[in-house]
């Protein structure tokens, strides 16, 4: 049953997640529409809305099909147009920002409506169309409801203007990194509330060197872990379950991802395997470490001889500075308790060191040679010493951290005056946290 589950809710998760699904949506509510208004047309409502309102009813079958075939013909040029434009404009934010800020930018709600919008106008002018048919020797022309195709025309012409304004918007630098900053912040934040509520915080997973071994049944990106899941099949074993594997990591059939306290059956190890969710591509909403990397890949995009945008590079590092202060106080390893205490689950997280130094390294290695942005890396470390209740584990690594930075500037910077001003700041962080 529990594999079941999982099986509806990752055809789920891959439904919803497709770029088709808002668009689908729509055009089946348009279908729907038109279809109900022409059931309405069949009981008069033409004859009787013509009689108080003539000038919003078409009554002739030659003038109602030029009027739809010209609604239909031209909101197709507007999705073809528009559409093809988004390609050109993906294409060069892949060339000036990061390849993998694409999917965040194609998954766009607001541009998939409209392509729904569009659609299902297609749709709707084309049932109306069909439904132009003899009566009596006579075609009975749906008068309504050609008038609300001709509304749903001009509304399309809106959505255009909307549409263009928004995808213009969309590729500028700024918006970019904006929008993976909330994005970013909003799940670490949440992923802090849930903490905080549940009590899960752990610093050390427990010692499995005795404990049975769990494979991965499939190769892909760990996406999402099923905790709930996990705990119910923890509960119902009397065991205690630990997944080593992290989420966001690229996982290969038969890998390790973790390991059973008690002896259990293959059946059962199936139902684990099952509660773990892989996808070909990773998402933020999913792991919040690719908003970390997508900002520090922004950041020395930026940095590089052919964009040259040191500005973007500084927004960049200031952003990433303020989700490094929500990171710390995330625990790096959590369990969760089943309510009967019987059966308990462990879950390794990416650590704050790791994600700190993968995104960090980078960027320090392209900025070594800029002055201005080893200052904003400087005053990124001071901004995470003066953390108050800091670990000392996290204060340790960070000036280890630094120690490195200043190292790269005793070697890349040659100005005495540039590397004065840059040791008086950087120096004063290894003595111990600044009083404030």
């Amino acid at each position: 049953m529990l594999k079941i589950k999982n099986k509806i809710f990752r055809f789920y998760s891959k439904i919803v997640g497709s770029i088709a699904f808002y668009p689908a949506i729509i055009t089946f509510a348009f279908s729907a529409f038109a279809i109900i208004m022409l059931k309405v047309e069949n009981h008069g409502i033409s004859k009787y809305v013509g009689e108080n309102v003539q000038h919003i009813v078409v009554n002739n079958k030659d003038t109602a099909r030029t009027i739809l075939s010209t609604i239909i013909g031209g909101i197709m040029s507007l999705t073809v147009f528009s559409f093809s434009m988004v390609m050109l404009l993906l294409n060069q934010a892949s060339s000036n920002f990061s390849p993998r800020v694409l999917p965040s930018l194609v998954s766009n709600k607001k541009h998939q409506s409209v392509l729904g919008i569009f659609l299902g106008t297609i749709v709707f002018c084309l049932l109306v169309s069909i439904n132009i048919l003899p009566d009596h020797r006579s075609y009975s022309v749906p008068g309504v409801t050609t008038f609300i195709g001709v509304v749903l025309g001009l509304f399309c012409l809106a959505v255009f203007v909307y549409f263009l304004h928004s995808i213009s918007k969309s590729i500028q630098i700024g918006y970019v990194l904006e929008k993976l900053y909330t994005e970013t912040l909003s799940e670490v934040e949440s992923k802090i509330v849930e903490d905080e509520e549940c009590g899960q915080r752990r610093k050390e997973l427990p010692d499995s060197k005795n404990w049975q071994t769990i494979y991965s049944s499939q190769t892909g990106y760990l996406q999402e872990i099923m905790e709930q899941h996990l705990t119910s099949l923890a509960k119902k074993h009397k065991t205690s379950i630990l997944i080593e594997a992290i989420k966001g990591t690229f996982i290969i059939k038969n890998e390790v991802i973790g390991y059973i306290k008690k002896e259990l059956d293959e059946d059962a190890k199936m139902d684990i395997n099952s509660c773990l969710l892989f996808s070909s591509e990773e998402r933020i909403e999913q792991n919040f470490v690719l908003g970390f990397k997508q900002i520090s890949e922004v950041v020395v995009k930026a940095m590089s001889p052919g964009i040259n945008d040191p500005g973007t590079a500084l927004v960049g590092i200031d952003y990433l500075s303020e989700l490094f202060r929500n990171r710390m106080k995330l625990p790096d390893n959590i369990e969760i308790a089943s309510e009967e205490k019987n059966g308990k689950v462990y879950i390794s997280n990416t650590s704050f060191e790791e994600i700190f130094y993968l995104n960090i390294v980078s960027i320090r290695q392209y900025g070594r040679h800029d002055v201005v942005v080893l200052i904003r890396l400087l005053d990124l470390f001071k901004s995470l010493l003066n953390v108050r209740n800091i670990e000392k584990s996290h204060q340790i690594f960070l000036q280890k951290q630094l120690q490195s930075l200043l190292e790269d500037i005793e070697e890349h910077i040659i100005n005495k005056e540039d590397k004065s001003r840059l040791f008086a700041i950087g120096k004063p962080l290894l003595m111990g946290r600044e009083k404030k």
